[in-house]
Order: C-alpha cells, then sequence, then structure tokens
C-alpha cells in the first residue's frame, strides 16, 4: 500500500507540473523547471481567495457542518463530520463553504497532510478548527488545487516558512497567498 501511495504521489507530481502529460494535451516540458506550451505560472492568490468570509445561511436556526483537526484525515479526507447548530459555532471557530479547501496550518498537522476538500456540507456551510487556513477557488479547477495542496513541494515549502516557537509553528497565509501553481488549460485541469 506504500509503494502504490508512494508511486502515485510521484505521477501526480509530473501531472501536476507538466514533466507528464495526457498524449491528448500535448508534449510535456522540456526542461526541468520549465513549463508546456499554453501552460502559465500564477499565484494561489491569483485564482482563489485564502481565508475569506463566508455568507451566513438562510436561517440561523440551522445545523451546519464542523470538523475538528481530528475529524480530517492524513490523506486529505474527512474521516468524520460533526452537525452543529449555526449559533453555537459561530464564534471562535473558522469558517467555510462547499467548494473551499481546508489546509492545517499547525505543526505537525500541516506537515502530515491534514486537509480536505470540502463538499456537501450541511447547508452548505462548515466550521472548524481555527488551525484551518480556507482556500476559495475562483479561477481554476477546486480539485485540481486542492491536489497542489496535497503535494510534497507544497508541504516541503510551507514547513520551511512557518513561523513561531516549536510544537507551536505555523505556515503564515502569506506563504499560501504567494505560491506558485503552474496551470494548464481549464480542460486539462479536470483531466488531471
Amino acid at each position: 500500500i506504500a509503494k502504490k501511495r508512494n508511486l502515485k504521489q510521484a505521477v501526480m507530481q509530473q501531472l501536476l507540473t507538466g514533466r507528464l502529460r495526457f498524449p491528448q494535451f500535448g508534449k510535456p516540458a522540456r526542461k526541468q523547471g520549465g513549463l508546456p506550451k499554453g501552460w502559465k505560472m500564477s499565484r494561489i492568490q491569483d485564482i482563489a481567495r485564502v481565508n475569506p468570509s463566508t455568507e451566513k445561511p438562510k436561517h440561523e436556526n440551522c445545523t451546519v457542518s464542523f470538523f475538528s483537526m481530528a475529524d480530517i484525515s492524513e490523506e486529505g479526507r474527512i474521516a468524520t463530520e460533526q452537525k452543529r447548530p449555526y449559533l453555537s459555532v459561530t464564534n471562535g471557530f473558522t469558517s467555510f463553504q462547499d467548494g473551499d479547501i481546508l489546509v492545517a496550518k499547525i505543526t505537525p498537522c500541516f506537515q502530515n497532510g491534514k486537509g480536505a476538500h470540502v463538499k456537501g456540507l450541511t447547508n452548505g456551510i462548515g466550521y472548524g478548527s481555527t488551525e484551518f487556513h480556507v482556500v476559495r477557488p475562483r479561477k481554476v479547477d477546486e480539485r485540481f488545487l486542492f491536489l497542489h495542496t496535497q503535494s510534497r513541494p507544497f508541504r516541503a515549502r510551507g514547513e520551511a516558512n512557518m513561523t513561531g516557537s516549536a510544537g507551536q509553528k505555523r505556515v503564515p497565509t502569506d506563504f499560501i497567498r504567494k505560491y506558485p501553481i503552474p496551470l494548464p488549460s481549464d480542460e486539462e485541469q479536470r483531466y488531471i
């Protein structure tokens, strides 16, 4: 299982950077660090909003999804989902909505890959740990951007940019905003 997971991670990294491409989309990048024809470099802040506010639900007496850090797996999945009354989570928690990407910001959760692409939230809204960064895709396929946030290079560079004291280090918002993403066409993003 570990070998297959590592192989998948390696192939995915090559697909995300254009060093490997599906034949119908053209040739891979010619040189290390280069981009295939038609791809462009962008920063996350140019294609998504980082830590945006979330709209309130239509009814304050509704239930919303809730995720503690323990509810998110190290493989980028939601392990468990809690449901809580909206009014009980409006203060002191991070808010997000359907389609958002959660990225753990604190050590060791960040390095371990804790994060998720949240879909199907109760009433379309969720709340959770204050130790999540929220990335809201705008000009990019949600799943494509999520794969980048789960990649080894993203995690390694994020770890190198952490600030704070030992045991309480966090990935700064600015690191996520300025992180470079190679972007293929919308169609190729969806295919990857």
